[in-house]
């Protein structure tokens, strides 16, 4: 199967060129991304700029879980619309977009999803959720685990941040919950801790 590319378009590759100038970053490679097949981008979330850092490590395109208050804003609903983001009510169990996220994995397409829910500034000491185990011990997507690092623990203009990316690795069928999620979590830490 052939790599997917991700076809930004004029508009959004020069947005995508706009943010590596304002919030430049480095991506550090541990191991090479698959070409092909269902994935989930699993990260820590320290900004707003986060999407975009996993796009370009990913290298195809992505298609994000994210809070359905975003839609309210016209330019955060423009971009979000046309990038194939899936809104979710957090305020209790969305099936809807458990659907369409699952559509997304069987159709070898990539889910980008942050399992804290939050950016880390806000709640530190977040758990990690269990959606993202689930999703890759149903589907068989493959887990990228990403780490994202700013000085402080807060992304800012012209600061360069370190996107380290590791090494995918599977959910197995019938692997409780609750230890997908913790083998998710650590593979995402471990990330933030290699030198």
């Amino acid at each position: 199967m052939k790599k997917k590319r991700d076809k930004k378009g004029f508009l959004f590759g020069f947005v995508g060129a706009l943010v590596k100038f304002i919030f430049p970053y480095k991506i550090v490679f541990k191991s090479a991304v698959p070409e092909s097949g269902a994935l989930l981008a699993c990260a820590n979330h320290i900004s707003y700029i986060d999407p975009f850092f996993i796009r370009e490590a990913i290298g195809r395109k992505v298609f994000f879980m994210a809070k359905k208050e975003i839609f309210r804003f016209k330019i955060l609903d423009f971009f979000a619309r046309r990038n194939g983001v899936i809104p979710v009510d957090r305020g209790g169990r969305d099936m809807e977009a458990v659907k369409r996220s699952l559509t997304v994995l069987k159709n070898g397409d990539v889910i980008g999803i942050f399992p804290s829910g939050t950016r880390a500034f806000k709640n530190p000491d977040a758990k990690y959720h269990d959606g993202a185990a689930i999703f890759a011990e149903k589907t068989g997507a493959l887990v990228v685990p990403i780490h994202i690092a700013s000085k402080n623990g807060r992304v800012r203009p012209f600061r360069r941040s370190i996107v380290t990316v590791g090494e995918a690795f599977p959910i197995e069928k019938g692997t409780d919950r609750a230890e997908g999620t913790a083998m998710i979590m650590k593979a995402v830490t471990a990330l933030g801790e290699t030198k």
